[in-house]
């Protein structure tokens, strides 16, 4: 999935997985405003939306699509991933269908995992929860359990596995990762008096995760929805929607709650009292009503 990508990383990533010739590449571009037509080149299906659709919309795009072409699963990698060396989810597919029957959401990369410690044949963790670069999905189950397309970005991945954990599902993720995520720009640290909230209460809220023991298969801690990551404050905007549309509704853990008053508070920090507060409070009208889709439309769809 791309939304004007750096080009030269993406086709370093397709040369990598160009070296199994049995894994079949889709790009499916979300409206870049740089040209990418060169990309055509290197994919064996290349899909451009007329608008930004978000990630929600591309994805279940994919299902249909991988039905069409009698595949199994899909695996996604959004354009900030990076694949390593040891790139082969068909050997991790193969290895989960030992573990379980028709297995429905298997991960390639621990290290954004909820791993709660568990494992099964030494070579898968169990987890409630995956990062959506790297999980792979099997389009059957994706048919009948579509994303939520209103959530556009973020958000997507933890409620699509909170579904699939309280329906039952088992998750698995590889215990070696093939790929690295590093999503946003860098971290940046906030000023101000409401950056000062932000320290402390980001320093809080790592105290309970670590005695709480969430960590990952490196025993480092988990990260949280308020990493300090993005400069552009609608990614927090999104997060601060969405998550209180999601919590209000128990389609993610209670626990969500806790990451909405810093996720205000970003906002504020990046865009002043004044902007960054109407931004807030819109974010609060929008999550409670549920009116995601035409916030959407005003927010990204460019005409």
């Amino acid at each position: 999935m791309t939304h004007n990508p750096d080009l030269d990383f993406v086709k370093k990533n397709i040369g990598k997985i160009r070296l199994d010739p049995r894994l079949r590449l889709m790009i499916i571009d979300n409206h870049s405003q740089n040209d990418v037509t060169e990309l055509k080149t290197y994919v064996d299906h290349f899909i451009s939306f007329a608008k930004n659709y978000g990630l929600g919309r591309a994805y279940n795009f994919a299902f249909e699509f991988a039905k069409s072409n009698s595949e199994d699963y899909v695996l996604f990698l959004d354009q900030d991933a990076r694949v390593l060396d040891n790139f082969d989810p068909l050997s991790v597919v193969e290895q989960a269908s030992r573990v379980l029957e028709k297995p429905v959401i298997i991960g390639i990369n621990p290290l954004t995992a909820a791993v709660n410690g568990q494992m099964l044949y030494t070579n898968f963790y169990l987890v409630k929860s995956l990062m959506n670069s790297g999980m792979i999905v099997r389009v059957d189950y994706g048919l009948k359990n579509p994303f939520l397309e209103g959530l556009f970005l973020d958000s997507l991945d933890v409620e699509y596995c909170f579904r699939a954990w309280k329906n039952r599902h088992i998750i698995l993720v590889y215990k070696e990762p093939m790929i690295t995520h590093n999503p946003g720009e860098g971290y940046w640290m906030p000023r101000g008096v409401t950056g000062g909230i932000i320290i402390v209460l980001k320093t809080l809220i790592k105290t309970v995760y670590v005695l709480a023991g969430k960590v990952n298969a490196e025993r480092g801690r988990v990260g949280w929805p308020f990493e300090l990551k993005y400069s552009n404050f609608l990614r927090y905007y999104l997060m601060l929607r969405n998550n209180l549309f999601l919590v209000m509704r128990r389609m993610v853990p209670l626990g969500t709650l806790r990451f909405l008053v810093v996720q205000g508070l970003l906002l504020i920090n990046l865009k002043g009292v004044r902007c960054g507060g109407g931004l807030v409070l819109r974010a609060i009208v929008r999550g409670l009503t549920g009116r995601l889709t035409e916030d959407n439309q005003e927010l990204f769809y460019e005409s």
